[in-house]
């Protein structure tokens, strides 16, 4: 009678760790889990960053050009153009230029930034079920 109950206890015992240990497997399972969604989150900032320092890479020499440009003009040319000239129509024409050659870039760099963040979402859906 005592082998019998030995052999139960042991039994009991076995079925208390197999429990367990799969209690711990679910858990370590949703842990990997939100790790690798605390790295999507960091990841996406760190794209967020990487693109604000593209934006600025594009952004600084244009507007050191733009304020270079302000102190280079000479006061004492012999025929200054007339205050009409350089109003606000002359302005628009030179942004207008501007725009015209840098969309190309700021499209590729919107498209780029799209397909990341498509790509991304696409591979979180899968990724979590």
């Amino acid at each position: 009678m005592v082998r019998i109950l030995k052999v139960k206890e042991l039994d009991d015992r076995k079925k208390l760790l197999l429990a367990q240990s799969e209690m711990y497997r679910e858990t370590l399972r949703l842990e990997v889990a939100n790790v690798k969604f605390a790295l999507a989150l960091l990841r996406r900032r760190l794209d967020f960053v990487k693109s604000a320092v593209g934006v600025v890479g594009v952004a600084a020499p244009v507007l050191g050009l733009v304020l270079g440009l302000r102190g280079f003009r000479k006061k004492d040319v012999a025929m200054p153009m007339p205050a009409a000239k350089r109003g606000m129509f002359s302005k628009l024409m030179a942004g207008w230029q501007m725009f015209r050659r840098f969309r190309p870039l700021v499209q590729e760099f919107l498209e780029g930034r799209r397909a990341a963040r498509e790509a991304r979402e696409r591979k979180n859906i899968t990724q979590f079920p």
